[in-house]
């Protein structure tokens, strides 16, 4: 599986205004509503709570990656650079900037674990990261994700 399967232009932002973890992810929700029919964005804001409330979300250096199992079809994602950073209690205590939202159905655990360890190499490539942190236009968050890894040394990738 590979991140453009999962994510689309019209689910990642650039500079995306939030003021807090929660309402990151009412955003996120009202965003995903329409990647699958029937789930409503109450639902989907209610699964991602009650998944962060398990455990951390964040993985650090500014990045968070919350996800949650629903009744679906289909894994779906949506990407944002955030304008400023939030609190998401990370264990570096860095401002989230970064969040790679993951909606996975529920019996389909693998498929999200899988999904979860290829987004992990990609953040963990600083150039992905700067490149996604650099972005200025709403494209260009998912013109990075959906390379691969190989092409983020070439100059000018986002052209």
């Amino acid at each position: 599986m590979n991140i453009e399967s999962i994510l689309t232009p019209e689910r990642t932002f650039a500079n995306l205004e939030s003021t807090s973890k929660k309402r990151v992810m009412e955003q996120a929700s009202g965003i995903l509503t329409g990647a699958e029919p029937g789930i409503s964005q109450q639902h989907l804001y209610s699964k991602l709570i009650a998944r962060e409330k398990i455990g951390p979300i964040v993985i650090g250096k500014r990045i968070s990656k919350p996800h949650c199992w629903v009744e679906c079809s289909n894994t779906f994602a949506a990407l944002f650079k955030l304008s400023r950073g939030i609190d998401c209690s990370a264990i570096d205590e860095i401002p989230v900037r970064i969040v790679l939202v993951v909606i996975a159905p529920q019996n389909e655990a693998n498929t999200h674990l899988e999904i979860l360890a290829m987004l992990a190499s990609k953040f963990g490539s600083p150039v992905f990261f700067e490149a996604v942190f650099g972005a200025e236009n709403d494209i260009e968050p998912y013109k990075t994700a959906i390379l691969n890894l190989d092409e983020y040394q070439r100059p000018n990738f986002l052209s």
